[in-house]
C-alpha cells in the first residue's frame, strides 16, 4: 500500500474494458495499470497508443518507455510498454499520464 497507495485511495473504476494482464483505476487525467500478470514480451495497452502523454513506474517514480511498435499491425492503435528489463514484482502499478 505504501509504494500503490495513490492508484487505489481517491481512484475509481475505468471506463476502459478489463485488460487480460489485470486492472485499471482512474483519478481524473491519471490511469493506473495494475500489473497482476506479466506474461512475456510487452504489455499492450488497448486503444491507448496516442493518449498516453508519459508513464510511471509507482514503486520506484522510474520514468518507463511508451512504444508503438513499427510492425504493430492489428495493434497500430495500442500501446506497450516493456517491464522485462525491469525488476518489478507481479501486482506491480503505472501511472499512466494522459493527454
Amino acid at each position: 500500500m505504501k509504494e500503490n497507495g495513490t492508484s487505489i485511495y481517491c481512484c475509481g473504476k475505468s471506463n476502459l474494458p478489463k485488460p487480460e494482464w489485470g486492472r485499471y483505476t482512474q483519478n481524473g487525467k491519471k490511469l493506473y495499470a495494475h500489473i497482476y500478470e506479466k506474461g512475456i514480451g510487452p504489455i499492450n495497452f488497448r486503444g491507448l497508443g496516442d493518449k498516453i502523454k508519459s508513464a510511471t513506474l509507482l514503486c520506484d517514480g522510474s520514468e518507463i518507455e511508451v512504444t508503438i511498435p513499427w510492425n504493430a499491425g492489428d495493434y497500430k492503435d495500442d500501446a506497450f510498454i516493456d517491464l522485462s528489463t525491469l525488476s518489478v514484482t507481479l501486482d506491480t502499478s503505472v501511472e499512466l499520464e494522459l493527454k
